[in-house]
């Protein structure tokens, strides 16, 4: 299923960055649904994105940031600015956001970002309003300290703390897979038919589905800690 199907049975339009395929996600206000939007992790293709938006019509209020890796909010400082817009990101990631532009060159990227001036979401929950679509938001902490997930109608937009196929378990700094564990088995009775996953990388799809045929993140919600080691 590509992008165009999403939006005509979600109304979301879905945009895959090639640059390590992320996913930018644009959720259409329900009054206005073909000018105003609020942009989910704009990542490092900004030609990209700005292409798509200009495709689309459509004009974001509001950007939301699920967590600070750079290939997730690589061109919210540029949307930022160009549309006078706030960028919403947890306050745990706010140190990540600072070692944005060491980690792209730690992964011998050539490309460097102008970070973005966020708003940061406190504590474990919260709501807000952008137009006239309702937001609730939870923290969702493992794949990094500040992961977030934000949710509208039936809608998740998770990053990287739950694919539809597979785990985000990428090993970088910050990443806790043991608290990563305990989020997603909270998450886990959650998962039912209706709700629509739109994660951080790969395909959207529906929340009962991911609990059935998500063999990888069964296996990880059922493993057991191996003990701390026990000192001499």
């Amino acid at each position: 299923m590509d992008a165009l199907y999403w939006k005509e049975t979600t109304g979301v339009s879905w945009w895959r960055c090639p640059v390590f395929g992320s996913n930018t996600f644009l959720i259409p206000d329900p009054r206005d649904p073909g000018s105003k939007c609020v942009m989910v992790d704009p990542g490092l293709d900004r030609e990209g994105i700005e292409a798509f938006l200009t495709a689309s019509g459509l004009v974001p209020s509001l950007i939301l940031c699920t967590h600070a890796h750079f290939d997730h909010l690589g061109s919210a400082a540029y949307f930022q600015q160009r549309f006078g817009i706030e960028v919403m990101l947890h306050a745990d990631d706010a140190p990540l956001l600072q070692k944005a532009n060491f980690m792209l060159m730690v992964f011998k990227l050539p490309q460097r970002i102008q970070l973005p001036q966020p708003t940061l979401l406190q504590g474990e929950r919260g709501s807000f309003a952008s137009g006239a679509r309702r937001f609730a938001w939870r923290h969702s902490p493992g794949h990094t300290a500040g992961s977030c997930i934000f949710e509208t109608d039936s809608f998740w937009f998770t990053g990287d703390t739950l694919f539809t196929r597979g785990l985000a378990l990428s090993r970088l700094p910050g990443e806790n897979p043991e608290q990563l564990r305990a989020t997603l088995r909270q998450l886990s009775s959650e998962l039912v038919p209706g709700r629509t996953i739109f994660p951080g990388h790969a395909w959207p799809g529906d929340a009962g589905q991911v609990a059935i045929d998500n063999g990888p993140l069964r296996q990880f919600l059922e493993a057991v800690p191996e003990p701390a080691a026990a000192r001499p």
